[in-house]
């Protein structure tokens, strides 16, 4: 299947209206969570570096915040100096996680 049949049909997912009232079957969700029962420390774990990846990408901005803000602005060159540092720290955890 080429990669234009790929989309045209994902496309077609985001038209079709019928799709958003299709309802699961009874039993499906058990079903489901059944077959992911043995799975459930590695789906916990996979969470629960997901959630942290998305908190090291958004942490950066809010720190560049409060160096602009607290720090350039108000004078306090030490506080530029660790957020800075903290801001690269975080950098290298979010690059590693990334590998």
């Amino acid at each position: 299947m080429s990669h234009a049949t790929n989309w045209s049909l994902r496309q077609s997912y985001r038209t079709d209206d019928s799709v958003l009232r299709q309802r699961l079957a009874s039993g499906t969700f058990r079903r489901v969570a059944g077959f992911a029962r043995p799975f459930r420390f590695l789906l916990a774990g996979f969470l629960a570096v997901e959630v942290a990846g998305a908190m090291l990408f958004l942490l950066p901005p809010l720190l560049f915040k409060q160096i602009i803000d607290e720090g350039v602005l108000k004078g306090n060159a030490d506080l530029v100096t660790r957020l800075a540092l903290v801001t690269a720290g975080v950098a290298l955890l979010y690059a590693a996680a990334s590998l």
